[in-house]
């Protein structure tokens, strides 16, 4: 296995982005933000273990241990960093979306990610970095974590001395109730876990999507969240019809201070794309509806409709 370089998030984001694995996209953009990873690191690590991390030296690094056995299954984000006591350790970064409820088995993955760390260590001759593994979980079920005991109910444990035993952490959205997420004391990461988490329900997002897309005043002006924001907006816009609709009527929906909070991070053009993109797609599931049906469906004009099935 080699290393592979990994690109940074991209420099400008548009709707276009997100049409294809718009959650995998969208947890790599805000994963290249430092200031959302040192928020997740200390709402995820235990606090004894926390307390040992310097997370000054925290970098991204272009590094990626996934090779092709696991690139199907694992998106990951590397950073480095030095313990208070000058050790080196990795935070690895995975994500893993199931949609369809189906068992996420990672145990096995992550025994590969942590070896393939190593062997990579050993061809540039450096001492074998510790990894800390973060698995990032967004479905529908919570994610069951693994271990020795559970990938081999039967054994004796005189014989489990013989499985592989390392430890990982999970960010599961499944198990995070809208009251936690929404009083966290971490305002950037809130807003991330409520779009990764609220993403698809519409029924929530009819109520609550300005919880989602805008964020704290305090962001506005530091450029080191704008990149988040921007993703977030963004995803959000590609994914939902609710956030869709209401961000094209955005005079009408929010009021100045909350328009203030959203203008700088989205393209209006990119709004109507989006609706254009879904209208098209609806209609390609819906061959036999007509034009007006859909219009109305969608709250939108029939000349817009018939744009839409213009799109290439």
């Amino acid at each position: 296995m080699s290393k592979k370089k990994k690109a940074s998030g991209p420099e400008s984001l548009d709707i276009n982005h997100f049409i294809h694995q718009p959650h995998d996209k969208y947890v790599r953009a805000i994963l290249q933000s430092k200031v959302i990873v040192v928020q997740i690191i200390e709402f995820v690590v235990p606090k004894s273990i926390f307390a040992l991390l310097d997370l000054r030296t925290l970098k991204l690094t272009n590094a990626s241990f996934i090779n092709e056995q696991l690139q199907i299954n694992l998106a990951d984000i590397c950073y480095e960093g030095k313990t208070k006591t000058g050790k080196l350790f990795r935070i690895c970064l995975l994500f893993e979306h199931k949609s369809d409820g189906s068992v996420v088995v990672v145990y096995e993955q992550l025994n590969r990610y942590i070896a393939n760390v190593w062997v990579e260590d050993r061809k540039q001759d450096r001492a074998l970095t510790l990894s800390i593994p973060i698995l990032i979980a967004h479905g529908s079920t919570p994610v069951v974590k693994e271990s020795p005991v559970t990938l081999f109910p039967d054994a004796p444990e005189e014989l489990l001395r013989f499985v592989p035993l390392f430890d990982y952490l999970i960010l599961d959205t499944a198990l995070l109730t809208e009251e936690t997420i929404v009083n966290l004391k971490f305002l950037a990461l809130r807003n991330v876990l409520l779009a990764l988490k609220y993403s698809r329900d519409e029924n929530y997002l009819r109520e609550n999507w300005k919880k989602v897309i805008i964020f704290a005043t305090k962001f506005k002006t530091d450029k080191s969240y704008f990149f988040v924001i921007q993703s977030t907006i963004t995803y959000m816009v590609s994914i939902s019809k609710t956030v869709q609709q209401n961000l094209s009527n955005i005079d009408n929906v929010l009021t100045s201070n909350e328009q203030e909070m959203v203008r700088p991070f989205f393209l209006q053009k990119y709004i109507q794309e989006g609706l254009m993109i879904a209208i098209r797609s609806f209609m390609k599931k819906n061959p036999d509806m007509e034009i007006k049906q859909v219009a109305d469906l969608f709250d939108v004009d029939i000349e817009l409709v018939e744009q839409s099935k213009l799109l290439s």
